[in-house]
């Protein structure tokens, strides 16, 4: 019985982190995007770690409204991001019609490096507390 108890301990020790690990705290983090000099709506923002950082388990995204601004959310709405760099990308897909309902899943409506971490040229690190990401100005 010992033995079972100790190989019970043994295996809950190797499996159950992954399940129950402490949850990271994130920090609020707003901006506003603009293309053409007008405010980008409807737009995704996702933040993408890039510091090799493990702590991001989820990517923090955002959709911004009609004045172009957005708020991150990773797991809860508007929670924010776990401390760190992020590269950032945006992305805007023409509205297309799905059975009565209309999504933005058609082709993208900005420039193809946007959409690509490596590629965008946006950057941002979260620190501690509220933060406001600068003006996100899109370019042809």
């Amino acid at each position: 019985m010992k033995r079972l108890t100790a190989l019970v301990l043994v295996v809950a020790t190797i499996v159950l982190p992954g399940c129950g690990k402490r949850e990271v705290p994130r920090h609020p983090v707003r901006g506003q995007v603009f293309y053409r000099n007008q405010p980008l709506r409807e737009a995704q923002v996702a933040f993408h770690c890039a510091d090799g950082s493990p702590q991001a388990d989820s990517k923090p995204i955002a959709v911004t409204d009609s004045e172009g601004r957005f708020q991150l959310t990773t797991l809860k709405q508007g929670d924010g991001a776990p401390l760190g760099e992020y590269a950032i990308t945006i992305e805007l897909r023409e509205l297309v019609t799905v059975g009565e309902e209309q999504v933005r899943n058609g082709r993208s409506l900005l420039p193809e490096r946007y959409r690509v971490a490596e590629k965008s040229g946006l950057r941002f690190r979260v620190e501690k507390g509220e933060n406001q990401v600068p003006r996100i100005d899109v370019t042809d």
